[in-house]
C-alpha cells in the first residue's frame, strides 16, 4: 500500500527503479496511457514524494506527469531533475494546469481547481532555457498560481543555462519566484545568472520583508547562487536584502547565502564581511546563537578580501 518503498527511502517515498518498473509500466518507453494509470494509482496510495529523475519522460512525459500531479492532493515532493523536458516540456505541464482548471470550472460552477500540496519541486538540468523560466515566472505571478502552489517551499533549477540577453524573461521569473508565500529555499546553482537577475529576486525578497506577516521562520532560508556570473553589483544588492532582514527580522536572512564560484572579487567580498559584521551572535529573547553561513569560494578573493572578513 503506502510502503513503496526502494534503496531505503523513508515510508511513502518512491523511487522508480528496475525493482518496481511493473508499478509504471511504459515510463520509459513513453506509452502516456499506461503511465497515467500507474501515476494515478501510485498517488491513490498516499505517496507523498516521487523521484522521477534519470527517466528520459521528454516533452510528452510532462504532460502526463502535469496531467496527474494537479489532481491529487498527496504529493508533496516531486523530482524530475536529469530528463530532456526542455522549455517545451514544462510548457506542457504548465498547460495541464489551465486546462485542469477550466474542467474545474465547468464542473463546479465557475470554482477553481484545488490547491496543489506541493513543497519541493527539483527540475536540475532538465534543458531549460530563459524562455522556459519566462513562462513559469508568468506562471507563478498570476493570482491562481499562489493559490496553487501555496504550499511550495524548496524549487530547485541547478544546472539550467537560463542566460537571458535582454534580462526580461529570466528577470520577470526571479521576482515571481522570491514573491511566493512559503518560498523558504531557492536553489539556482549554475544557471548563467546576472547581475540584473539577482537585481529582480532581491526586489521580490524585498517586496515580502515589506510586509507584516513576514516572520524569520516564513521568510527565505537558504539562497544558492553558486556557479553564476555574479560581480560586486550583486553583493550590494544581496548585501542590502541581508541588512534589511536584520532590521526587520532582528537576524541575517537568508541564514545560508552560496555564492561559491562566481565574480565578486575583492570588492564583493568586502560589501559581504561588512554586513556579516553587523549580525548579534546570540537572540537575547531566546538566549540561543545565531548562525548565518556564507559560501563564497572560488571568487578571486585575494588576501584582501579575506582580511575584511578577518576584521
Amino acid at each position: 500500500g503506502r510502503m513503496l518503498c526502494a534503496d531505503g527511502l523513508q515510508q511513502n517515498q518512491v523511487r522508480i527503479r528496475g525493482a518496481v518498473r511493473g508499478i509504471l509500466p511504459g515510463l520509459d518507453e513513453g506509452t502516456p496511457r499506461r503511465m497515467t494509470q500507474g501515476l494515478n494509482w501510485l498517488l491513490s496510495q498516499g505517496v507523498r514524494a516521487l523521484d522521477l529523475s534519470q527517466k528520459g519522460l521528454g516533452k510528452e512525459g510532462t504532460a502526463v506527469v502535469g496531467a496527474t500531479l494537479w489532481k491529487h492532493t498527496t504529493l508533496a515532493e516531486l523530482d524530475l531533475s536529469l530528463n530532456e523536458l526542455g522549455d517545451e516540456g514544462l510548457l506542457n505541464m504548465l498547460r495541464t494546469y489551465n486546462t485542469q482548471e477550466q474542467l474545474s470550472e465547468r464542473s463546479e460552477g465557475g470554482a477553481r481547481g484545488g490547491t496543489c500540496p506541493l513543497e519541493l519541486l527539483r527540475m536540475d538540468q532538465i534543458g531549460l532555457s530563459c524562455k522556459g523560466a519566462g513562462a513559469l515566472g508568468s506562471f507563478l505571478s498570476a493570482p491562481a498560481s499562489h493559490q496553487v502552489l501555496t504550499n511550495l517551499r524548496t524549487l530547485s533549477l541547478c544546472e539550467n543555462n537560463l542566460h537571458d540577453k535582454s534580462d526580461t524573461l529570466v528577470a520577470s521569473f526571479c521576482t515571481a519566484l522570491a514573491t511566493l508565500p512559503k518560498i523558504q529555499a531557492i536553489e539556482l546553482n549554475g544557471c548563467s545568472l546576472g547581475d540584473e537577475a539577482i537585481a529582480c529576486l532581491c526586489r521580490g525578497l524585498r517586496e515580502r520583508l515589506d510586509k507584516n506577516t513576514c516572520t524569520a521562520s516564513s521568510f527565505v532560508h537558504s539562497l544558492k547562487l553558486g556557479s553564476n556570473e555574479l560581480s560586486p553589483l550583486a553583493a550590494r544588492e544581496l548585501g542590502e536584502i541581508l541588512c534589511l532582514s536584520r532590521q526587520r527580522l532582528g537576524c541575517l536572512m537568508p541564514n545560508l547565502l552560496g555564492l561559491d564560484g562566481n565574480k565578486l572579487g575583492d570588492e564583493g567580498a568586502e560589501i559581504l564581511a561588512e554586513v556579516c559584521s553587523t549580525q548579534d551572535t546570540i537572540d537575547a529573547a531566546s538566549n540561543s546563537v545565531k548562525t548565518f553561513s556564507l559560501e563564497i569560494g572560488r571568487n578571486n578573493v585575494s588576501p584582501r578580501g579575506l582580511l575584511a572578513f578577518a576584521k
